[in-house]
């Protein structure tokens, strides 16, 4: 990624390029979308959408798939983009007053978010996490000043897995109500639940409280569509005017294709036990993980998501040298830890891989680490 330009996402240049022009000898475990692993029936869907879609109002397969995210969110109600990314764009510019506003997010954060902010003109100002990876309600509510605008949280978190706790969620959404701040939470990840852990969605825990809240979802990372998805925005009626005013400048008319397609599988009897299915791939994935790799590397397991660490710390080296190794010499593509934006960036040793791939794929990842871990052992 050398020659990049500085304000550019390298994560994101990285993701694109392997998407567009794969390496077949190499193993991608950079992006969270489920790669080789849609059963026959959803390519089915994909391959043949319903006879005579382009001629159904569009409104009638949104009604489908908000139907689904508002059973899952626990929410009525929402408003349909073409990504998760844009979902967020739309958010933070419908709570923007004024440049210079500022918004709260978590150290180590998802590394797109920062930069929509600062082109949106908001000031993006880092709370640290506590020791077990949570937003630190202290260290959110000590950085908050007249300036603040919302606090942003990514449960479960990306890149590293951690699940908001329902405890640490009250206290966040209770700094909200006091302070007339939004509290947004990306959900995406919400859906991919290999370790079954309980994740508290925000729209359950706001229900019936005076407060700003707005939940992000995304297909994407339950269907893994080559680019077929959606986003979502769930948010209480009182924000809802300001949501539609905003996504309203994107003028972002949704594909009949994508809408048929998606509403078509979300309400498919198979669809549930996809889901649980795929959950499951990720799972034994994460047990291959910890049982087959070996000292110096060390493997961190997420509550929940697709994600796992695999960290170099052991062998004495920085998270960009580890992934220039394992690129160059095992041929894997992985994200180093470095690449999310913190407000004190700090040394970091590991890196981020995903897990939703097919078992061939898994079991080239493990012998590359393998293969890796063996040349660094002393």
């Amino acid at each position: 990624m050398t020659g990049q330009d500085p304000g550019a996402s390298a994560l994101t240049l990285l993701e694109r390029d392997a998407w567009l022009r794969p390496d077949p000898a190499a193993t991608d475990v950079t992006h969270g979308y489920p790669e080789g692993l849609a059963p026959r029936w959803m390519r089915e869907h994909h391959e043949h959408p319903p006879a005579g879609f382009a001629s159904v109002p569009p409104g009638e397969y949104e009604d489908v798939i908000h139907g689904w995210f508002s059973r899952f969110l626990g929410a009525s109600g929402a408003v349909l983009v073409p990504s998760c990314t844009m979902a967020f764009a739309i958010t933070a510019q419908a709570v923007i007053q004024q440049p210079g506003d500022e918004f709260v997010l978590t150290d180590t954060s998802y590394d797109s978010y920062p930069r929509l902010l600062a082109a949106l003109g908001a000031t993006v100002v880092y709370a640290r996490r506590d020791q077990d990876g949570n937003p630190d309600p202290d260290s959110i509510k000590a950085a908050c000043t007249q300036r603040t605008r919302a606090v942003v949280i990514v449960c479960p978190d990306n890149p590293l897995g951690t699940v908001v706790s329902p405890g640490v969620m009250d206290r966040l959404l209770r700094l909200c109500q006091e302070r007339g701040l939004t509290l947004i939470a990306d959900h995406c990840l919400a859906p991919v639940n290999p370790l079954r852990a309980h994740i508290p969605l925000l729209p359950k825990l706001a229900a019936r409280r005076p407060v700003s809240w707005a939940a992000l979802g995304d297909t994407g990372k339950m269907l893994g569509l080559a680019g077929t998805k959606l986003g979502v925005i769930a948010c209480p009626g009182t924000l809802r005017p300001r949501i539609d005013a905003a996504a309203s400048s994107w003028f972002a008319l949704l594909p009949s294709y994508d809408l048929a397609v998606i509403a078509a599988i979300v309400s498919d009897p198979r669809f549930a036990p996809y889901l649980l299915e795929l959950s499951g791939r990720i799972g034994a994935a994460f047990v291959r993980l910890r049982e087959e790799i070996q000292p110096p590397l060390t493997v961190t397991l997420p509550d929940a998501g697709p994600f796992a660490l695999i960290d170099a710390g052991g062998a004495g080296l920085d998270d960009a040298t580890f992934a220039s190794l394992l690129r160059d010499r095992y041929r894997v593509l992985a994200v180093p830890l470095s690449w999310f934006p913190s407000g004190e960036p700090g040394p970091e040793t590991g890196v981020r891989v995903s897990l939703v791939r097919d078992g061939t794929t898994i079991t080239r990842l493990i012998a590359a680490l393998g293969a890796c871990a063996a040349d660094l052992a002393p």
